[in-house]
């Protein structure tokens, strides 16, 4: 069964940068977690901070794993990424990447604790089968 999911408005995140804009990158964000990922980001002057970061990254094809990287756990799990944010609380929000990386959806927020786990393995793998219309 396939999610839906829409247009995160990235002009929101950066009025005061407005030569960030690219129109062949879309992040999206999935419709039932939209909510949660947003409460996260937007109570949290930090994690705001950090987003931004995150996407500027993403729109200027900078590859740092410390912000955005590929959360490698196994095949099932071949285009979720994470962006990470503090290590103090160690959240991530895990995206799954379409078209080489120029669609990217926001699916799932998650507090990582500690090292991989099954569970936490599990969880990754199961977010690899969520299908989307891109």
């Amino acid at each position: 069964m396939k999610r839906e999911w829409k247009k995160l408005p990235l002009e929101y995140f950066f009025r005061e940068v407005p030569d960030v804009r690219r129109d062949d990158i879309i992040i999206g964000i999935d419709k039932k977690n939209c909510e949660e990922i947003m409460t996260l980001l937007t109570e949290n002057q930090s994690h705001m901070n950090r987003f931004r970061r995150i996407l500027y990254s993403i729109l200027n094809e900078e590859h740092d794993k410390d912000l955005y990287g590929r959360e490698d756990v196994s095949s099932k799990a071949c285009r979720i990424y994470a962006m990470k944010f503090q290590k103090k609380d160690n959240l991530r929000i895990y995206c799954k990447e379409f078209k080489n990386g120029k669609r990217i959806i926001m699916i799932q927020a998650h507090f990582k604790k500690g090292q991989m786990t099954k569970r936490n393995k599990e969880f990754i793998e199961n977010l690899g089968r969520y299908e989307y219309d891109i």
